[in-house]
Order: structure tokens, then C-alpha cells, then sequence
């Protein structure tokens, strides 16, 4: 994983705004819960006063950390930084490469088999990770923190139908769920039948 910065503080890839929103959203469930404890429901409103108190903190504490600073996908600024990173990958005419990994194979569109998302939860914030499963039995696992993700996405949604740049980032939500979600798969499988056969172990 990469830890990006900008002006000497680590980037949080998501919107300030949206961040915010899942903060108040937070603290309602929590005011909810509280306003209902005396009802005979109060264990389940318990565990929606932990759940939720609990997440709004993190949020909170990643929103108000001078330290960290919000740049939302797709923004003048994230294209700006982006450009001047390294790229983690670069394209050929049918596929593309890693260019940090020593004797790099080209992984080619057309052998792509299915593509999973999910967020990962890092405690403090999430990352959008991408699930690249190959006919040849190969697999990917590649991150939001890469630098060229968000042209790598493009691409993505470029090559395979139904995958929109839109759908890669929306696995940030809704905050505090894996959302794993299949993105493409060559044989139309369901999700639970592809989940069974790419995730034996």
C-alpha cells in the first residue's frame, strides 16, 4: 500500500462533504438509540449506539486530523496530484502491466475472467480494492492507493461493460460495510456463484 501526501499531509480520497454527511448520519442513529433505550428493544438499540457512536468517532477523529487532507475522486486537485505521481501501471493495446514488479507479465483484458470491489476498513479510513481473477487462473489484488488508480479505473470501465468509474467508487458507501460487490463476470455468473468459485479458500 502506498501512503500518498499532498503539502505535507496524508490524502483521505474521498469527499469532505460526504465525509461530514456520514458523521451527522452517524450521531442521529446514535440519538435515536438513546432516545428509544427504555423500550423493551433496548439490546438492539445498544448495539446501534456502540456500532454507529463508534464509527462516528473514527469519522470524526479522520475529519478534524490537521494532519489529513480530503481530496475527492475525480477533482481538478486529485488529477493534478495524479499526474504527477509514478504510475503503478501502464497499458499495452490489449491489456496492461505493473510496472513496479520485477519481470512484469501482461495481463491482458480479454483473459479477465471476473472482477470483484469491496472496501477495506483501515479503522481510521476505508480503501477501495479491486479483485482480478484471470483465465489462466491468475489473480490481482490492486488498491485505490496505486498510484494511476483513477486512471486505471477509467479503463477498466472503458473495456468492460456495465463498470462505470461511478460504480468503482460507490463501494465507499454506505461507510462501515465490506460491500463486496462483482463488477464483471465473463460467464454471467451471480455474485454468490462467482464468490463460490473464486473465493475456495
Amino acid at each position: 500500500m502506498y501512503n500518498q501526501t499532498y503539502d505535507g499531509k496524508k490524502i483521505v480520497w474521498k469527499s469532505k462533504i460526504r465525509q461530514i454527511l456520514a458523521v451527522v448520519v452517524c450521531f442521529v442513529f446514535v440519538l435515536i438509540g438513546i432516545w428509544g433505550s427504555q423500550s423493551k428493544n433496548w439490546p438492539g438499540l445498544l448495539i446501534t449506539i456502540i456500532f454507529f457512536g463508534f464509527g462516528g468517532v473514527v469519522l470524526l477523529i479522520q475529519l478534524l486530523n490537521p494532519k489529513n487532507i480530503f481530496i475527492t475522486p475525480g477533482s481538478e486537485l486529485s488529477k493534478k496530484i495524479m499526474s504527477n505521481k509514478s504510475e503503478f501501471f501502464s497499458y499495452t493495446d490489449d491489456g496492461f502491466y505493473l510496472t513496479e514488479v520485477p519481470d512484469a507479465i501482461i495481463y491482458r483484458w480479454e483473459d479477465v475472467d471476473a472482477i470483484f470491489g469491496y472496501k477495506r476498513d483501515l479503522i481510521t479510513t476505508d480503501e477501495i480494492c479491486i479483485d482480478m481473477f484471470f483465465k489462466s487462473g491468475k489473480s490481482l489484488i490492486l488498491d485505490e492507493s496505486m498510484p494511476g488508480w483513477p486512471k486505471f479505473t477509467e479503463m477498466v470501465s472503458t473495456v468492460f461493460t456495465g463498470i462505470t468509474e461511478d460504480s468503482i467508487w460507490n463501494l465507499a458507501h454506505p461507510p462501515f460495510l465490506t460491500n463486496h460487490t462483482l463488477l464483471f463476470d465473463a460467464k454471467g455468473r451471480t455474485f454468490e456463484e462467482a464468490a463460490a468459485h473464486f473465493y475456495k479458500n
